[in-house]
């Protein structure tokens, strides 16, 4: 229950980051309003819940291809298929939140919708060359590992769990994961948002302007 909850929470916040970002893209600086976005992300959320159930069966699928894997030709068919399955939904399921979210689609319109964008390579980048998945782990792996080093010297040099440098440094450790939680969450969906905006400009246009067509701003820096 805490652990769907806590998904629950993740995909609301997306939501909402999505819907805030698609209008500071499209309409123009401080044109989105959170109340907006919000009744977007509730009107949406039986859709997003299905991406969740999908997302998860997904992953487990590839991870049980990649266990049950022989040796030989058969073992290489079976991690190449699991790897398939990985990348496709790596694409696949960061586009589709911005398609339920912000054309109010139901999932499998969803589906079909980042289907198209991936099938008609509207955007001239892939998912991971960037790197925001890397970067946002490599963060959140320096902050916690800051942590575990503060409380392993306080271990060390015997000073008690109810000592006031304890505390304060707890407090702050912790105040930090959850600012570098909601970093995270931001910046991969402001980073997704920027690419389906990207792809929905670049399907307007005949396939020889497509070349012309520059990513938002934020993507573009």
């Amino acid at each position: 229950a805490i652990l769907s909850l806590w998904w629950l929470t993740n995909r609301f916040l997306e939501g909402v980051t999505t819907a805030l970002v698609y209008s500071h893209l499209t309409e123009g600086a401080g044109s989105g309003k959170f109340s907006t976005a919000c009744a977007a992300v509730f009107s949406s959320l039986p859709a997003i819940i299905i991406l969740g159930i999908v997302t998860l069966i997904a992953k487990r699928l590839a991870r049980f291809m990649r266990d049950k894997r022989g040796t030989g030709i058969f073992g290489m068919g079976i991690n190449f298929l699991s790897g398939i399955v990985e990348v496709f939904w790596t694409m696949a399921g960061h586009l589709i939140l911005p398609a339920i979210v912000i054309e109010g689609t139901s999932f499998w319109g969803a589906l079909k919708r980042s289907d198209r964008i991936g099938q008609g390579n509207l955007i001239a980048i892939g998912v991971g060359e960037i790197g925001i998945d890397t970067i946002n782990r490599l963060v959140m792996f320096a902050v916690c590992s800051g942590g575990i080093a503060g409380f392993g010297a306080a271990f060390y040099n015997h000073i008690p769990a109810t000592a006031p440098i304890v505390m304060i440094g707890g407090s702050l450790w912790a105040m930090t994961v959850i600012v570098t939680t909601a970093m995270s969450i931001y910046i991969r969906s402001a980073f997704y948002t920027c690419l389906y905006v990207w792809a929905i400009e670049a399907e307007a246009l005949s396939e020889a302007d497509r070349i012309n067509c520059q990513p938002p701003g934020p993507l573009a820096a």
